[in-house]
Protein backbone atom coordinates (compact mmCIF):
# COMPACT_ATOMS: atom_id res chain seq x y z
CA UNK A 1 0.00 0.00 0.00
CA UNK A 2 1.45 3.53 -0.97
CA UNK A 3 2.13 5.52 1.73
CA UNK A 4 3.48 9.42 2.11
CA UNK A 5 5.15 11.47 4.45
CA UNK A 6 5.14 14.82 5.64
CA UNK A 7 7.17 17.31 3.87
CA UNK A 8 9.84 18.88 5.90
CA UNK A 9 8.52 22.44 4.86
CA UNK A 10 4.85 21.50 6.18
CA UNK A 11 4.21 23.02 9.34
CA UNK A 12 2.58 19.81 11.24
CA UNK A 13 -1.12 20.78 12.68
CA UNK A 14 -1.05 20.72 16.52
CA UNK A 15 -3.77 18.74 18.09
CA UNK A 16 -5.90 21.37 19.41
CA UNK A 17 -6.01 23.12 16.36
CA UNK A 18 -7.37 19.64 14.49
CA UNK A 19 -9.73 19.56 17.52
CA UNK A 20 -10.74 22.88 17.54
CA UNK A 21 -11.80 22.92 13.67
CA UNK A 22 -13.69 19.72 14.29
CA UNK A 23 -15.77 21.43 16.92
CA UNK A 24 -17.80 23.19 13.71
CA UNK A 25 -19.44 19.29 13.33
CA UNK A 26 -21.46 20.65 15.91
CA UNK A 27 -22.54 24.21 14.37
CA UNK A 28 -22.94 22.59 10.93
CA UNK A 29 -24.65 19.03 12.21
CA UNK A 30 -26.67 20.26 15.13
CA UNK A 31 -29.15 22.76 13.43
CA UNK A 32 -29.32 20.54 10.08
CA UNK A 33 -30.16 17.38 11.75
CA UNK A 34 -32.46 18.75 13.76
CA UNK A 35 -34.43 19.67 11.31
CA UNK A 36 -33.85 16.70 9.54
CA UNK A 37 -34.89 14.42 12.16
CA UNK A 38 -37.90 16.77 13.54
CA UNK A 39 -38.90 19.01 10.75
CA UNK A 40 -41.43 17.17 9.34
CA UNK A 41 -43.33 16.02 12.62
CA UNK A 42 -43.06 19.39 13.72
CA UNK A 43 -44.89 21.23 10.82
CA UNK A 44 -47.41 18.00 10.62
CA UNK A 45 -48.05 17.08 14.38
CA UNK A 46 -47.68 20.65 15.62
CA UNK A 47 -48.26 23.25 12.87
CA UNK A 48 -50.89 20.82 11.45
CA UNK A 49 -49.93 21.14 7.89
CA UNK A 50 -50.98 17.89 5.27
CA UNK A 51 -47.79 15.42 5.33
CA UNK A 52 -47.73 15.41 1.33
CA UNK A 53 -47.95 19.26 1.37
CA UNK A 54 -45.11 19.54 3.89
CA UNK A 55 -43.04 16.80 2.10
CA UNK A 56 -43.25 18.40 -1.22
CA UNK A 57 -42.40 21.94 0.24
CA UNK A 58 -39.31 20.25 2.06
CA UNK A 59 -38.13 18.94 -0.62
CA UNK A 60 -38.58 22.26 -3.19
CA UNK A 61 -36.57 23.86 -0.08
CA UNK A 62 -33.63 21.26 0.17
CA UNK A 63 -33.54 21.51 -3.77
CA UNK A 64 -33.19 25.66 -3.31
CA UNK A 65 -31.02 24.75 -0.49
CA UNK A 66 -28.61 22.24 -2.77
CA UNK A 67 -28.79 25.04 -5.54
CA UNK A 68 -27.04 28.26 -3.80
CA UNK A 69 -24.12 25.95 -2.52
CA UNK A 70 -21.92 26.57 -5.96
CA UNK A 71 -23.08 29.98 -5.88
CA UNK A 72 -22.08 30.67 -2.49
CA UNK A 73 -18.87 28.48 -2.49
CA UNK A 74 -17.87 31.09 -6.18
CA UNK A 75 -18.58 34.04 -3.40
CA UNK A 76 -16.47 32.44 -0.94
CA UNK A 77 -13.81 31.76 -2.95
CA UNK A 78 -13.60 35.18 -4.46
CA UNK A 79 -13.44 36.47 -0.77
CA UNK A 80 -10.67 38.42 1.00
CA UNK A 81 -11.45 40.70 3.83
CA UNK A 82 -8.56 42.41 6.06
CA UNK A 83 -9.47 41.51 9.17
CA UNK A 84 -10.76 37.79 8.96
CA UNK A 85 -9.68 36.57 5.61
CA UNK A 86 -11.36 34.30 3.31
CA UNK A 87 -13.42 31.72 5.04
CA UNK A 88 -13.81 32.80 8.47
CA UNK A 89 -16.08 35.51 7.58
CA UNK A 90 -18.76 33.66 6.01
CA UNK A 91 -18.29 31.27 9.05
CA UNK A 92 -19.26 33.57 11.69
CA UNK A 93 -22.52 35.26 9.97
CA UNK A 94 -23.81 31.72 8.39
CA UNK A 95 -24.02 30.58 11.86
CA UNK A 96 -25.68 33.47 13.54
CA UNK A 97 -28.41 33.70 10.42
CA UNK A 98 -28.42 30.14 11.05
CA UNK A 99 -29.66 30.10 14.68
CA UNK A 100 -32.19 32.86 14.34
CA UNK A 101 -33.35 30.69 11.54
CA UNK A 102 -33.64 27.20 13.14
CA UNK A 103 -35.45 29.51 16.16
CA UNK A 104 -38.42 30.71 13.57
CA UNK A 105 -38.53 27.22 12.18
CA UNK A 106 -40.07 25.83 15.30
CA UNK A 107 -42.05 27.86 15.94
CA UNK A 108 -45.87 28.13 15.17
CA UNK A 109 -47.19 31.18 14.13
CA UNK A 110 -50.94 32.38 14.46
CA UNK A 111 -51.79 32.13 10.87
CA UNK A 112 -53.94 29.99 8.27
CA UNK A 113 -52.49 27.10 6.93
CA UNK A 114 -51.33 29.21 3.55
CA UNK A 115 -49.82 31.55 5.85
CA UNK A 116 -48.07 28.40 7.74
CA UNK A 117 -46.76 27.48 4.57
CA UNK A 118 -45.30 30.88 3.16
CA UNK A 119 -43.86 31.49 6.73
CA UNK A 120 -42.32 28.18 7.06
CA UNK A 121 -41.09 27.99 3.18
CA UNK A 122 -39.45 31.82 3.73
CA UNK A 123 -37.76 30.16 6.76
CA UNK A 124 -36.31 27.39 5.33
CA UNK A 125 -34.84 29.33 2.17
CA UNK A 126 -33.15 31.50 4.53
CA UNK A 127 -31.85 28.78 7.14
CA UNK A 128 -30.51 27.39 3.46
CA UNK A 129 -28.87 30.19 2.75
CA UNK A 130 -27.09 30.80 6.45
CA UNK A 131 -26.22 26.70 6.46
CA UNK A 132 -24.46 27.20 3.57
CA UNK A 133 -22.69 30.44 4.05
CA UNK A 134 -21.38 28.46 7.02
CA UNK A 135 -20.75 25.27 5.74
CA UNK A 136 -19.54 25.21 2.75
CA UNK A 137 -16.14 27.90 3.58
CA UNK A 138 -15.81 25.50 6.63
CA UNK A 139 -15.63 22.22 4.47
CA UNK A 140 -13.31 23.57 2.63
CA UNK A 141 -10.55 24.45 5.36
CA UNK A 142 -10.25 20.83 5.27
CA UNK A 143 -7.93 20.95 1.95
CA UNK A 144 -6.46 24.47 2.96
CA UNK A 145 -5.07 23.50 7.01
CA UNK A 146 -3.13 21.21 5.18
CA UNK A 147 -1.55 19.46 2.15
CA UNK A 148 -0.62 16.06 4.16
CA UNK A 149 -2.96 13.06 3.44
CA UNK A 150 -3.20 11.74 6.91
CA UNK A 151 -3.26 15.29 8.49
CA UNK A 152 -6.67 16.16 6.24
CA UNK A 153 -7.85 12.68 7.65
CA UNK A 154 -7.45 13.67 11.25
CA UNK A 155 -9.15 16.76 10.14
CA UNK A 156 -11.96 15.22 8.60
CA UNK A 157 -12.89 12.47 11.32
CA UNK A 158 -12.34 15.18 13.58
CA UNK A 159 -15.39 17.10 12.26
CA UNK A 160 -16.92 13.94 11.76
CA UNK A 161 -16.38 12.69 15.36
CA UNK A 162 -18.01 16.15 16.23
CA UNK A 163 -20.57 15.96 13.89
CA UNK A 164 -21.67 12.13 14.84
CA UNK A 165 -22.00 13.33 18.93
CA UNK A 166 -23.83 16.10 17.52
CA UNK A 167 -26.29 13.77 15.60
CA UNK A 168 -26.90 11.55 18.70
CA UNK A 169 -26.53 14.27 20.77
CA UNK A 170 -29.86 15.84 19.09
CA UNK A 171 -32.00 12.55 19.90
CA UNK A 172 -30.88 12.51 23.42
CA UNK A 173 -31.88 15.55 24.66
CA UNK A 174 -35.24 16.91 22.27
CA UNK A 175 -37.91 14.18 23.67
CA UNK A 176 -36.57 14.49 27.24
CA UNK A 177 -36.66 18.73 26.57
CA UNK A 178 -39.86 18.48 24.99
CA UNK A 179 -41.75 16.34 27.66
CA UNK A 180 -40.05 18.19 30.56
CA UNK A 181 -43.28 21.60 29.17
CA UNK A 182 -46.56 20.58 30.02
CA UNK A 183 -47.04 23.43 26.57
CA UNK A 184 -45.41 21.41 23.60
CA UNK A 185 -44.74 24.49 21.93
CA UNK A 186 -42.63 25.67 24.35
CA UNK A 187 -40.65 22.63 24.25
CA UNK A 188 -39.71 22.28 20.95
CA UNK A 189 -38.44 25.99 20.85
CA UNK A 190 -36.41 25.25 23.95
CA UNK A 191 -34.86 22.55 21.96
CA UNK A 192 -34.49 24.90 19.20
CA UNK A 193 -33.04 27.55 21.64
CA UNK A 194 -30.48 24.58 22.52
CA UNK A 195 -29.56 24.31 19.08
CA UNK A 196 -28.96 28.08 17.98
CA UNK A 197 -26.91 28.66 20.75
CA UNK A 198 -24.02 25.14 20.80
CA UNK A 199 -24.54 26.16 16.98
CA UNK A 200 -23.04 30.06 17.19
CA UNK A 201 -20.47 28.89 20.23
CA UNK A 202 -18.68 26.08 18.11
CA UNK A 203 -19.29 27.98 14.96
CA UNK A 204 -16.74 30.62 16.90
CA UNK A 205 -14.35 27.89 18.04
CA UNK A 206 -13.40 26.81 14.74
CA UNK A 207 -13.52 29.85 12.89
CA UNK A 208 -10.59 31.41 15.11
CA UNK A 209 -8.95 27.72 15.21
CA UNK A 210 -8.38 28.70 11.02
CA UNK A 211 -7.00 31.97 12.04
CA UNK A 212 -3.22 30.76 11.49
CA UNK A 213 -4.07 29.96 7.91
CA UNK A 214 -7.13 32.00 6.86
CA UNK A 215 -6.11 35.94 7.15
CA UNK A 216 -5.24 38.21 4.51
CA UNK A 217 -3.99 37.22 1.43
CA UNK A 218 -2.72 33.84 2.78
CA UNK A 219 -5.03 31.67 0.09
CA UNK A 220 -5.16 32.36 -3.34
CA UNK A 221 -7.94 33.92 -5.37
CA UNK A 222 -9.00 31.40 -8.30
CA UNK A 223 -8.97 33.06 -11.76
CA UNK A 224 -12.27 33.92 -12.74
CA UNK A 225 -13.72 31.54 -15.66
CA UNK A 226 -16.49 31.52 -17.33
CA UNK A 227 -19.69 29.47 -16.42
CA UNK A 228 -18.82 27.25 -19.12
CA UNK A 229 -15.43 26.58 -17.97
CA UNK A 230 -16.08 26.09 -14.63
CA UNK A 231 -18.95 23.81 -15.40
CA UNK A 232 -16.41 21.45 -16.97
CA UNK A 233 -14.50 21.64 -13.48
CA UNK A 234 -16.96 19.16 -12.03
CA UNK A 235 -19.00 17.48 -15.43
CA UNK A 236 -15.60 16.57 -17.00
CA UNK A 237 -13.79 15.70 -13.45
CA UNK A 238 -14.54 12.08 -13.05
CA UNK A 239 -13.18 12.33 -9.07
CA UNK A 240 -15.55 15.10 -8.68
CA UNK A 241 -18.48 13.81 -10.24
CA UNK A 242 -18.00 9.99 -8.84
CA UNK A 243 -17.56 10.92 -5.46
CA UNK A 244 -20.00 13.62 -5.79
CA UNK A 245 -23.07 10.82 -6.44
CA UNK A 246 -21.57 8.74 -4.16
CA UNK A 247 -22.30 11.60 -1.39
CA UNK A 248 -25.20 12.39 -3.00
CA UNK A 249 -26.33 8.53 -2.18
CA UNK A 250 -24.98 8.20 1.01
CA UNK A 251 -26.84 11.23 2.74
CA UNK A 252 -30.04 10.22 0.89
CA UNK A 253 -29.78 6.95 3.05
CA UNK A 254 -28.85 9.62 6.14
CA UNK A 255 -32.08 11.97 4.89
CA UNK A 256 -34.24 9.46 4.84
CA UNK A 257 -33.32 7.35 7.58
CA UNK A 258 -33.36 10.33 9.64
CA UNK A 259 -37.18 11.71 8.68
CA UNK A 260 -38.50 7.88 8.79
CA UNK A 261 -37.13 6.67 12.59
CA UNK A 262 -39.05 9.03 14.71
CA UNK A 263 -42.27 7.44 12.24
CA UNK A 264 -40.73 3.88 13.07
CA UNK A 265 -40.09 4.44 16.54
CA UNK A 266 -43.39 6.12 17.16
CA UNK A 267 -45.95 3.91 15.53
CA UNK A 268 -44.02 0.75 14.74
CA UNK A 269 -42.28 -0.02 18.56
CA UNK A 270 -44.26 2.22 20.45
CA UNK A 271 -41.38 3.24 22.78
CA UNK A 272 -40.63 7.02 22.59
CA UNK A 273 -38.41 6.75 25.67
CA UNK A 274 -36.29 4.34 22.89
CA UNK A 275 -34.56 7.54 21.02
CA UNK A 276 -32.34 8.31 24.39
CA UNK A 277 -31.17 5.17 24.61
CA UNK A 278 -30.10 4.76 21.27
CA UNK A 279 -28.77 8.24 20.91
CA UNK A 280 -27.20 7.44 24.44
CA UNK A 281 -25.47 4.54 22.70
CA UNK A 282 -24.59 5.84 19.55
CA UNK A 283 -22.46 8.87 20.90
CA UNK A 284 -20.56 5.92 22.96
CA UNK A 285 -19.87 4.07 19.66
CA UNK A 286 -18.77 7.04 17.70
CA UNK A 287 -16.27 8.03 20.37
CA UNK A 288 -15.07 4.55 20.46
CA UNK A 289 -14.77 3.62 16.79
CA UNK A 290 -14.68 6.58 14.44
CA UNK A 291 -10.77 7.57 15.94
CA UNK A 292 -9.97 4.70 14.22
CA UNK A 293 -11.20 5.47 11.34
CA UNK A 294 -8.11 7.60 9.42
CA UNK A 295 -6.46 4.55 10.05
CA UNK A 296 -8.19 2.30 8.55
CA UNK A 297 -8.38 4.45 5.73
CA UNK A 298 -4.57 4.94 5.15
CA UNK A 299 -4.09 0.99 5.52
CA UNK A 300 -7.16 -0.23 3.28
CA UNK A 301 -8.40 2.70 1.31
CA UNK A 302 -11.10 5.35 1.25
CA UNK A 303 -13.14 3.58 -1.50
CA UNK A 304 -12.57 0.08 0.62
CA UNK A 305 -13.73 1.70 3.49
CA UNK A 306 -16.65 3.30 1.89
CA UNK A 307 -17.84 -0.06 0.58
CA UNK A 308 -17.54 -2.16 4.03
CA UNK A 309 -19.42 0.94 5.67
CA UNK A 310 -22.36 0.70 3.22
CA UNK A 311 -22.64 -3.07 3.58
CA UNK A 312 -22.88 -2.21 7.91
CA UNK A 313 -25.86 -0.51 6.97
CA UNK A 314 -27.29 -3.04 4.72
CA UNK A 315 -27.14 -6.04 7.44
CA UNK A 316 -29.72 -3.88 9.74
CA UNK A 317 -32.03 -3.52 6.59
CA UNK A 318 -31.20 -7.52 6.37
CA UNK A 319 -32.27 -8.02 9.94
CA UNK A 320 -35.32 -6.25 10.12
CA UNK A 321 -36.48 -7.67 6.85
CA UNK A 322 -36.66 -11.08 9.16
CA UNK A 323 -37.86 -9.08 12.10
CA UNK A 324 -40.44 -6.69 11.07
CA UNK A 325 -42.51 -5.55 13.59
CA UNK A 326 -41.83 -8.22 16.16
CA UNK A 327 -38.07 -6.83 17.02
CA UNK A 328 -37.94 -6.15 20.55
CA UNK A 329 -36.09 -3.11 22.27
CA UNK A 330 -32.84 -4.59 21.87
CA UNK A 331 -32.83 -5.75 18.91
CA UNK A 332 -33.89 -2.26 17.38
CA UNK A 333 -30.73 -1.02 19.50
CA UNK A 334 -28.51 -3.22 17.37
CA UNK A 335 -29.68 -2.26 14.08
CA UNK A 336 -29.87 1.62 14.90
CA UNK A 337 -25.98 1.56 15.73
CA UNK A 338 -25.51 -0.89 12.81
CA UNK A 339 -27.33 1.84 10.43
CA UNK A 340 -25.73 4.75 12.03
CA UNK A 341 -22.46 3.23 12.56
CA UNK A 342 -22.17 2.20 8.27
CA UNK A 343 -23.48 5.60 7.31
CA UNK A 344 -21.47 7.83 9.70
CA UNK A 345 -18.43 6.09 8.01
CA UNK A 346 -19.59 5.93 4.63
CA UNK A 347 -19.98 9.99 4.70
CA UNK A 348 -16.37 10.43 6.19
CA UNK A 349 -14.62 8.61 3.39
CA UNK A 350 -16.96 10.11 0.94
CA UNK A 351 -15.81 13.51 2.66
CA UNK A 352 -12.42 12.35 2.52
CA UNK A 353 -11.91 11.78 -1.02
CA UNK A 354 -12.80 15.27 -1.61
CA UNK A 355 -9.78 17.11 -0.77
CA UNK A 356 -7.95 14.67 -2.99
CA UNK A 357 -10.69 15.49 -5.85
CA UNK A 358 -9.41 19.13 -5.20
CA UNK A 359 -5.63 18.38 -5.52
CA UNK A 360 -7.04 15.83 -8.90
CA UNK A 361 -8.69 19.26 -10.16
CA UNK A 362 -5.56 21.23 -9.44
CA UNK A 363 -3.58 18.79 -11.45
CA UNK A 364 -5.77 17.90 -14.64
CA UNK A 365 -7.42 21.68 -14.47
CA UNK A 366 -5.54 23.64 -13.34
CA UNK A 367 -6.66 25.56 -10.18
CA UNK A 368 -7.21 23.93 -7.16
CA UNK A 369 -10.83 26.01 -5.87
CA UNK A 370 -11.55 24.27 -2.33
CA UNK A 371 -15.23 26.24 -2.31
CA UNK A 372 -16.51 25.36 -5.34
CA UNK A 373 -15.11 21.56 -5.22
CA UNK A 374 -16.81 21.14 -1.52
CA UNK A 375 -19.71 23.38 -2.69
CA UNK A 376 -20.42 21.16 -5.92
CA UNK A 377 -20.23 17.86 -3.63
CA UNK A 378 -22.73 19.22 -0.97
CA UNK A 379 -24.91 20.37 -3.98
CA UNK A 380 -25.27 16.96 -5.07
CA UNK A 381 -25.53 15.65 -1.53
CA UNK A 382 -28.04 18.14 -0.83
CA UNK A 383 -30.17 17.19 -4.13
CA UNK A 384 -29.98 13.74 -3.56
CA UNK A 385 -31.18 14.14 0.05
CA UNK A 386 -33.80 16.92 -0.75
CA UNK A 387 -36.41 13.85 -1.61
CA UNK A 388 -36.37 12.23 1.69
CA UNK A 389 -39.09 14.37 2.98
CA UNK A 390 -40.66 13.75 -0.29
CA UNK A 391 -40.30 10.32 -0.63
CA UNK A 392 -41.47 9.43 3.07
CA UNK A 393 -44.00 12.23 2.58
CA UNK A 394 -45.66 10.94 -0.24
CA UNK A 395 -45.12 7.14 0.40
CA UNK A 396 -47.06 7.86 4.18
CA UNK A 397 -49.88 9.62 2.39
CA UNK A 398 -50.44 7.26 -0.23
CA UNK A 399 -51.37 5.00 2.97
CA UNK A 400 -53.79 7.68 4.42
CA UNK A 401 -51.02 8.65 7.29
CA UNK A 402 -52.38 11.67 9.08
CA UNK A 403 -52.11 13.40 12.40
CA UNK A 404 -53.91 12.79 15.34
CA UNK A 405 -55.38 9.80 13.51
CA UNK A 406 -54.55 6.48 14.36
CA UNK A 407 -52.11 4.86 12.47
CA UNK A 408 -53.13 1.83 10.15
CA UNK A 409 -51.69 -1.40 9.17
CA UNK A 410 -50.65 -0.51 5.70
CA UNK A 411 -49.16 2.67 7.43
CA UNK A 412 -47.05 0.73 9.65
CA UNK A 413 -46.02 -1.87 6.57
CA UNK A 414 -44.82 1.25 4.09
CA UNK A 415 -42.71 2.77 7.35
CA UNK A 416 -41.08 -0.78 7.46
CA UNK A 417 -40.58 -0.86 3.38
CA UNK A 418 -38.53 2.41 3.28
CA UNK A 419 -36.67 1.48 6.07
CA UNK A 420 -35.56 -1.87 4.72
CA UNK A 421 -35.57 -0.95 0.58
CA UNK A 422 -33.18 2.38 1.39
CA UNK A 423 -30.52 0.86 2.17
CA UNK A 424 -30.19 -1.87 -0.42
CA UNK A 425 -30.89 0.55 -3.05
CA UNK A 426 -27.92 3.08 -1.66
CA UNK A 427 -25.63 0.09 -1.06
CA UNK A 428 -26.33 -1.00 -4.45
CA UNK A 429 -25.46 2.96 -6.16
CA UNK A 430 -22.33 3.15 -4.10
CA UNK A 431 -20.77 -0.01 -5.38
CA UNK A 432 -21.80 0.88 -9.12
CA UNK A 433 -20.22 4.04 -8.52
CA UNK A 434 -17.28 3.18 -6.41
CA UNK A 435 -15.89 1.31 -9.80
CA UNK A 436 -15.33 4.49 -12.18
CA UNK A 437 -14.02 7.09 -9.54
CA UNK A 438 -10.57 7.40 -10.58
CA UNK A 439 -8.60 7.76 -7.63
CA UNK A 440 -6.71 5.17 -6.37
CA UNK A 441 -4.25 5.13 -3.12
CA UNK A 442 -1.09 5.06 -5.23
CA UNK A 443 -2.44 7.74 -7.32
CA UNK A 444 -2.84 10.21 -4.92
CA UNK A 445 0.69 9.86 -3.44
CA UNK A 446 2.03 10.62 -6.68
CA UNK A 447 -0.83 13.72 -7.33
CA UNK A 448 0.24 15.07 -3.86
CA UNK A 449 4.13 14.81 -4.77
CA UNK A 450 3.88 16.48 -8.14
CA UNK A 451 1.60 19.03 -6.84
CA UNK A 452 4.26 19.61 -4.28
CA UNK A 453 6.81 20.03 -6.79
CA UNK A 454 4.43 22.91 -8.58
CA UNK A 455 3.50 24.60 -5.49
CA UNK A 456 7.62 24.83 -4.63
CA UNK A 457 8.43 25.94 -8.04
CA UNK A 458 5.55 28.77 -8.05
CA UNK A 459 6.97 29.93 -4.66
CA UNK A 460 10.39 30.63 -5.46
CA UNK A 461 9.19 32.50 -8.65
CA UNK A 462 7.56 34.33 -6.14
CA UNK A 463 9.99 34.96 -3.77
Amino acid sequence: MATEKTGADQEKLQKKDIIAYGVGGFASTLPNQFRTQFGMNFMTDMAGLPIGLVGTCSMLMSIWDAVNDPLIGKIVDNTNTRRWGKYRPHMIFGAIGLAVMILLQFSVPPLSSRGLIIYYCAVMMLLSVFFTQFTVPWQALNSVLSHDAHERNLLLTSRQLSGAVATSAVGLFTIPVITHFKNASAGWFCSAAIVAILCVITAFLAANAAKKKDYYMSIATPPKLSWRRQSNVVFKNPAVLCNSLMLGMVNLGISINATISLYYIKYVVGSLSILAVISAIQICVNLVLVPFLPSLMRRFGKIAMLRISMLLQFISAVILLVLRENAVLWQVVIMSLFTTTGLTFSNICCFAMIPDCTDYTELHFGCAQAGFINASSTFVRKFCGSFSTLIVGSLLAFTGYAANVPVSVKSVHMILAIKIAIPILTLLAVLVLSCFYPITAGYAVKMRKVLKKKHCLENKQRG
